[in-house]
Parts: structure tokens; C-alpha cells; sequence
């Protein structure tokens, strides 16, 4: 595992390095107890190289949840890039979502054992991540009946699958492995393209039609 890591790092800027092996001793040791030491030593870097990139524990806390989001835009970016078809956004967007949180397995650890740090961060980040979500999962959420016809907005369809990934991360239990899939099934069925809604519209119609 050590190995593994270390030959991941050596792909990285120093700086992401060091914002790297921050999040896995916060996940090890909790934020009383983080230090620069110790984030130096995690990083393999010396004090001297450490202090040049960050002067005190707060500006490494602060580098990595900027690290947390621009990391999340890029891969939402390459997400769409490689399925632009709208019928593929919001599974695009949701894959992006679970390959952020592969690409830092730090994370789920940190989930264990500093869940309210975890649920500070989204709170202050939420404006961030929903404004994010909503730009990637346009236009395809225009094209769904409950905006179509002014049921939700698209910011507040974004958000429904934004606190449902969000419930995924934090709320882990065994056999819920199914709700990324779920979200997709959600998607087709329940926020079903308008073109599907017209079909329902017009379906007593045609039974009508049937019957005479």
C-alpha cells in the first residue's frame, strides 16, 4: 500500500504531494493532532521544502479542500468529454462523482473517523458543489417533465442528486453499493425526458380512442 502510494506521488507537484499525504494523516491521526512534522514525514519531503510551500497546518487544510474541488471539476470535465450525448450526462456526472472518491481512497477513512469534519466541509462547500453539478448536468436536466414543466428548477433537480451522492459518502452501510445505480434508475424513471411525459399525457386518449 505504502509502495503504491508513493509511486502515485511521484506523478504529483510537491505541493499536491504534501496536500495529498495531509488528507491520509488527518484521516489516521484527526485534526487535533495533525501537524506539519507529520505531514512532512507522510509526504517524504524535508521542513525546509515543507515551509517553503506551506507556511503553517491551516494553509495546508485550506490547499486541500481547493484541492478537493479543482480535482472534482477536472474529472467532471473529462467525464463529459468522453460522453457528451445528454442521454449520458447524468451517469457521466455520477461516475465522475465515484471516481473522485477512488482517486482519494484517504476519503473513506476519513468518513470513519472524523465525520463531522467531513460534514463541515461539505457544508461550506455545498454552494461550490452544486454550482458545479448544475453546469455539468446541463442541458440534460432541461429535458426532464419536472423542469419542463416548472415542477423544480435545474439547480434544484441538481441538488436532489447532489445530497443523495453526498448521502452515499457520508452514510455508509452494508449492501448500499446499489445507490449509484439507483440515482441513474432515478433519472430514467422518475425524472423521465418530456418527451415521455407527453406520452402519458396523451395515453387516456388513445385508450378512449381504443375503446370506441
Amino acid at each position: 500500500m505504502v509502495a503504491s502510494v508513493s509511486c502515485m506521488s511521484n506523478d504529483l507537484s510537491t505541493s499536491d504531494r504534501i496536500v495529498d499525504a495531509s488528507l491520509r494523516v488527518l484521516a489516521r491521526r484527526g485534526l487535533r493532532k495533525l501537524s506539519m512534522t507529520d505531514i512532512g514525514d507522510e509526504a517524504n519531503v524535508s521542513r525546509g521544502t515543507l515551509y517553503r510551500y506551506f507556511a503553517s497546518r491551516d494553509d495546508v487544510l485550506v490547499a486541500l479542500e481547493e484541492r478537493m474541488l479543482q480535482t472534482l471539476e477536472a474529472e467532471l470535465e473529462q467525464a463529459v468529454e468522453a460522453l457528451p450525448d445528454d442521454s449520458d450526462r447524468v451517469p457521466a456526472v455520477l461516475g465522475a462523482l465515484q471516481s473522485h472518491r477512488q482517486r482519494f481512497p484517504a476519503l473513506d477513512d476519513l468518513v470513519e473517523s472524523q465525520p463531522r469534519l467531513v460534514l463541515d466541509f461539505f457544508t461550506r462547500e455545498f454552494d461550490a458543489l452544486l454550482e458545479l453539478l448544475t453546469t455539468y448536468l446541463h442541458p440534460a436536466l432541461t429535458r426532464t417533465s419536472a423542469v419542463h414543466t416548472g415542477a423544480m428548477s435545474e439547480r434544484q433537480l441538481a441538488e436532489v442528486l447532489l445530497r443523495l451522492a453526498l448521502t452515499a459518502d457520508v452514510i455508509s452501510a452494508p449492501g448500499s453499493e446499489w445507490l449509484g445505480g439507483g440515482a441513474v434508475g432515478l433519472w430514467t424513471s422518475l425524472l423521465a425526458p418530456r418527451d415521455i411525459g407527453r406520452t402519458r399525457a396523451t395515453a387516456p386518449r388513445d385508450s378512449l380512442r381504443r375503446a370506441s
